[in-house]
């Protein structure tokens, strides 16, 4: 029972002190809870296609940008209604207060690069081999602190199922149609996955990963 007691402090102490934190001088941490997503893929039936990939299948996380095109720009329920009339999702989708929502299993091909070339290797067709995943933020507003800290759990977490070895942004695959993700900070979340998962590879279309998008 104390030990019970003691964690939900921990995690009570944890959340107080990410909350009284600020954009400006926040840096990406390490969380010891448990990754839930909320998961919505018994409600999503467009956008991906059924197959059963196993975890060598998939070498690929790419990261993308998305958000609301109406007064609330943030609103996540709306992204989720433009990727169905668009007929595409991610397997994730994280919202600008963190929550992390699962839309499609991670076997399933979700339909979220298009036409796409990995950089430096070549492969193309990318739906195949990777799992996608969109940040709700805008083409001026990048990620907050909390969005990072969502994200960086969220990749280690499919990083300990699949064999990952490439992590890119959206623009790095589709360079001549996609500019997302807007405003990533690629020096500090690389950095971060790279304190301990130091094979993943950052392979970047102009090869100067810490100055793309991070403006």
């Amino acid at each position: 029972m104390k030990r019970h007691i003691s964690t939900l402090l921990l995690i009570l102490l944890t959340l107080v002190t990410a909350q009284s934190r600020t954009d400006a001088d926040s840096e990406i941490v390490e969380s010891h809870t448990f990754l839930i997503p909320k998961d919505i893929t018994k409600d999503v039936n467009y956008g991906f296609r059924e197959a059963k990939r196993s975890a060598a299948d998939i070498d690929v996380i790419v990261i993308h940008s998305c958000y609301y095109a109406q007064a609330d720009s943030f609103n996540t329920d709306g992204c989720i209604s433009q990727f169905r009339q668009h007929n595409v999702s991610p397997h994730y989708i994280i919202s600008r207060s963190g929550e992390i929502i699962k839309m499609v299993e991670e076997h399933n091909i979700a339909q979220h690069a298009g036409r796409s070339m990995l950089p430096g290797v070549g492969r193309t067709h990318l739906n195949d081999s990777s799992i996608g995943i969109e940040i709700v933020n805008t083409r001026t507003e990048g990620p907050n602190y909390i969005q990072y800290n969502a994200l960086s759990r969220l990749v280690k977490d499919i990083c300990m199922r699949n064999h990952i070895r490439y992590i890119v942004g959206h623009s790095d695959i589709a360079p001549t149609r996609k500019d997302d993700p807007w405003c990533f900070d690629w020096q500090r979340f690389a950095n971060h996955i790279h304190q301990s998962m130091a094979y993943i590879e950052f392979p970047a279309v102009n090869q100067n990963l810490m100055a793309h998008n991070a403006n």
